[in-house]
């Protein structure tokens, strides 16, 4: 009986252990979201190669071909890869973590040469922020992206 009573207690407490540690990744706040974006893109930057540049024009030459890329599935799904140029040369790099919800909850970074993009996508609607700047909220059932008034506030 004293058995059953501590195995019990053991997988009560297991369960309530992951229970913790997944319930900040069920629906994600913006102060996880901001805290994850800082993590993600100090990662990005620090593993990432040296990107070149990518202008219009030479936006024919980029590949679909992937280098550095892998996916981790934990408590979140994470993925990262840096995308090449037909020439070989690493252009974009980004970083797309998948929160568990029963909406599609997901933050994604991407680097440019020139330039940082991040989304944070809530269900149908996904806030853009382009080099740290606010620039609207994408509605997916809509196609409307609804631009910031105001640079300073989000959106």
């Amino acid at each position: 009986m004293g058995i059953l009573a501590l195995s019990a207690i053991m997988v009560a407490g297991a369960g309530f252990y992951l229970f913790s540690k997944s319930f900040p990744n069920f629906k994600p706040g913006d102060k996880k979201i901001q805290a994850d974006l800082k993590a993600i893109r100090k990662e990005v930057l620090d593993a990432m190669p040296d990107l070149s540049p990518l202008r219009m024009e030479d936006m024919e030459s980029l590949s679909s071909k992937e280098i550095d890329k892998s996916v981790k599935k934990r408590v979140t799904t994470d993925q990262r890869g840096v995308f090449v140029t037909i020439f070989e040369e690493p252009a974009a790099a980004y970083y797309h973590r998948r929160y568990l919800s029963n909406n599609r909850d997901a933050l994604l970074f991407a680097k440019t040469y020139h330039h940082e993009y991040n989304f944070w996508i809530k269900g149908d609607e996904a806030n853009l922020v382009i080099d740290q700047l606010p620039v609207g909220v994408y509605n997916e059932k809509t196609g409307v992206l609804i631009g910031c008034t105001q640079p300073k506030n989000d959106c």
